[in-house]
């Protein structure tokens, strides 16, 4: 799947199931480019180091997440988290 590919998906959600379906295919940096290609809050994946952003929480997009946080490549924010959502920071 490319960056191309995803922004042109109109069920986020389709997409991120697919990266965590395919988590040991494809870099964390490729996931990152995938994820910020999408419109709405997953343009926050394509920010800066320091970057913070929210994103809904779902059970596909929980995976994936965590897979990106074991690689050190966003954290949560500090403070409580909405219900629902995610405060995310780029490292």
């Amino acid at each position: 799947m490319s960056s191309r590919s995803a922004a042109a998906v109109s069920n986020h959600e389709d997409v991120v199931w697919q990266l965590k379906e395919q988590a040991g295919s494809i870099s964390v940096q490729t996931v990152m480019g995938i994820l910020g290609s999408m419109s709405g809050d997953f343009a926050g994946f394509a920010g800066a180091a320091g970057q913070a952003f929210e994103v809904g929480n779902t059970q596909s997009l929980r995976a994936v997440v965590d897979r990106l946080k074991l690689a050190g490549v966003i954290k949560l924010q500090q403070g409580g988290q909405p219900r629902d959502r995610w405060k995310l920071r780029i490292a």
